[in-house]
Order: structure tokens, then C-alpha cells, then sequence
């Protein structure tokens, strides 16, 4: 998760801290994009 976060940093992941936070609905809808095969990462 904490790879997924570094590499998305900006689009469903921030740094705050010394922590990554995750916007959930940003992220689901990024991992919905990858399930019916977009490449597109902006949403």
C-alpha cells in the first residue's frame, strides 16, 4: 500500500507527516479503472 501510495502521490494518496493518507473514494475509483482496463490514472 505504502508503494501505491509513493507512486500516486497527488492523485488518491497524501503526504502528511511522515505518513501516507489515502482518499478512499479517489482510490476506489482508481482501482475500478484498472478492474475494466483503463490506463488513464487521471480520472
Amino acid at each position: 500500500m505504502r508503494r501505491l501510495a509513493e507512486e500516486n502521490k497527488g492523485f488518491y494518496a497524501i503526504f502528511l507527516g511522515n505518513r501516507y493518507l489515502i482518499v478512499r473514494k479517489k482510490f476506489e475509483e482508481y482501482i475500478d479503472s484498472l478492474a475494466i482496463g483503463e490506463e488513464d490514472t487521471e480520472l
